[in-house]
């Protein structure tokens, strides 16, 4: 039985074989011989593996195929090469078919001709270690190697609780604070009425940085002048006439200027003065704007926007504010807030606006309407 399917799988390589020759497919000599080199390298893993005693029939076959598919194209013949190669990979694949369950059940040693490999031992448990320190005397949870006080028990009061010693009635520094409240156990508490109970002294404390004892400053935690230690506190005005925002400064009055002309009214004196007051107080930058109506030519009124607020800057110069802090400039008609076609809106219209600037900045651009 097994010699019959022995014939009938020769015929059917042969089958194979022929009808590779016929179809004409064939490949050139050199992928031949890269094929029949990795064939050559499967077959050694084989033989690594124990296939001349697990597989020997299937092994020999696969081995002859590959001599004669080399010895073919070392005649120049790759087409037989071919087809003799075709059926040494047949078998070399039934070799790995029956070499596999060996590998599954890690057997291979049977078919290598080895010994059966001992089972590595088992690592022995390591003898637990005896700690010295484990007698506790007094029964403390601290072991007599680090009890400073073995017959004594610690009172875990949160002050030295890993030295085994009571520390309730210790008072290293003599100041009447026992060590466990004592913040500064070493140097004893001065009595000067100000924390008295932490145990440090407080002559010399000085938190702020000011100048003032802890013990005679009021505030300890912010700098600031005999004889309380507390900063000056210096009050901003309340003012009537204007609001200072983070952009500008809001009027709630006009500057009101002689029909024409620069001159500035009394009128608006207060409201003015109450501007140079924020610019000095509060350190800020400014662009005075003037605006016009559009009565009259564009030129005309630009100018004489420009001319007014060139009349605001010399009058909050005359109330000691840096000249360096203000920037006059002239829009004229270029940017109204209301219409121009009736009396109160032109009157809305004639106005000075200061917009707040960083330090050396330009004048913030606006845009037409």
């Amino acid at each position: 039985m097994e010699a019959h399917l022995k014939r009938k799988f020769s015929y059917l390589l042969f089958l194979i074989g022929a009808g590779v020759l016929l179809s004409g497919g064939c490949a050139t000599g050199p992928e031949v011989r890269n094929r029949l080199n990795w064939l050559k390298i499967q077959m050694k893993e084989a033989k690594k593996d124990g296939a001349r005693l697990c597989a020997p029939y299937t092994y020999a076959h696969a081995k002859a195929e590959t001599s004669f598919a080399e010895l073919e194209l070392d005649q120049g013949q790759h087409i037989r090469a071919e087809w003799h190669m075709k059926r040494a990979v047949v078998w070399a694949k039934l070799v790995r078919k029956e070499i596999e369950p060996f590998r599954q059940r890690k057997e291979l040693w049977k078919c290598r001709g080895e010994e059966k490999p001992r089972p590595r031992p088992r690592p022995r448990p390591r003898p637990r270690k005896i700690d010295p320190c484990a007698k506790d005397t007094d029964k403390d949870g601290i072991p007599d190697c680090r009890d400073l006080c073995k017959n004594q028990s610690e009172d875990y009061q949160g002050y030295e609780d890993v030295d085994g010693c009571p520390d309730g009635s210790r008072d290293s520094d003599g100041d009447g604070i026992a060590d466990w409240r004592d913040k500064c156990p070493l140097e004893p508490e001065d009595r000067n009425a100000f924390l008295d109970n932490d145990g440090c002294p407080d002559a010399d404390l000085d938190t702020d940085g000011d100048g003032v004892p802890d013990y005679k400053d009021k505030c300890v935690l912010v700098p600031g002048v005999p004889p309380n230690g507390c900063p000056v506190v210096v009050k901003k005005p309340k003012f009537r006439l204007i609001v200072v925002t983070k952009k500008k400064i809001e009027l709630k009055q006009k500057v009101y200027f002689a029909t024409a002309r620069a001159k500035i009214r009394s009128r608006s004196f207060e409201m003015l003065r109450e501007v140079s007051k924020a610019l000095r107080i509060n350190k800020l930058y400014v662009c005075i704007e003037g605006h016009t109506d559009s009565r009259g030519g564009r030129r005309y009124n630009k100018g004489l926007s420009q001319r007014r607020a060139r009349s605001v800057r010399r009058f909050l110069m005359r109330e000691g504010v840096d000249p360096s802090t203000m920037r006059p400039i002239g829009y004229g008609p270029d940017y109204p807030i209301d219409t121009n076609r009736t009396r109160s809106g032109r009157a809305n219209n004639r106005r000075v606006e200061f917009a707040i600037v960083k330090a050396g900045a330009r004048c913030p651009k606006k845009q037409l309407k």
